[in-house]
């Protein structure tokens, strides 16, 4: 799929042909997981400056910064 999946929805789509393709994607590229990863960093390292910015880079973050 990964290799004519963009092919396959261009003419599709140039055809106005309704469709949908599937793709199979990783649990940790979902933005929720690394918010939770960058969570438990910043309690295992005892709140260093690295791990804090690293949780504060997440946007899933609301602090006012």
């Amino acid at each position: 799929m990964e290799e004519y999946g963009e092919v396959v929805a261009d003419t599709l789509s140039a055809k106005d042909i309704p469709y949908f393709l599937d793709s199979k994607k990783t649990i940790s590229d979902n933005p929720f997981v690394e918010y939770i990863k960058a969570s438990i960093l910043v309690i295992e390292e005892n709140f260093t400056y690295d791990a804090v910015m690293r949780y504060l880079k997440k946007r899933i973050c609301r602090c006012g910064y």
